[in-house]
């Protein structure tokens, strides 16, 4: 994901785990895609808390969360998100599986 939280990056496990094709997922805001409405302000607001001040509660953590797939059901999923090291403006890897 870029600092401005559009998908820059679809892998084949995202696909089959979301249900949204590689080449229609890249470039679309993240939060549309995946982050369940409830959680989309919350989302937007701790990325651009994290791009303006490089703090942040959720990097470099085991997270459980809520996602939403493309047919708009939910699953349980496990998160270790990263900013990539010596990429400016900040890019970041997210690391999902099924909880």
């Amino acid at each position: 994901m870029s600092h401005t939280g559009h998908v820059i990056e679809f892998s084949p496990a995202a696909e089959r785990l979301f249900g949204f094709e590689r080449l229609a997922a890249i470039g679309r805001p993240l939060a549309d895609l995946i982050v369940p409405a409830a959680f989309r302000d919350a989302h937007r607001v701790g990325l651009a808390r994290f791009v303006s001040t490089r703090e942040s509660k959720i990097l470099g953590r085991r997270l459980e969360l809520i996602a939403q797939r493309a047919d708009g059901s939910e699953v349980a999923v496990e998160v270790y998100l990263v900013k990539l090291p010596g990429v400016e403006p900040p890019v970041f890897a997210g690391f999902i599986r099924p909880a």
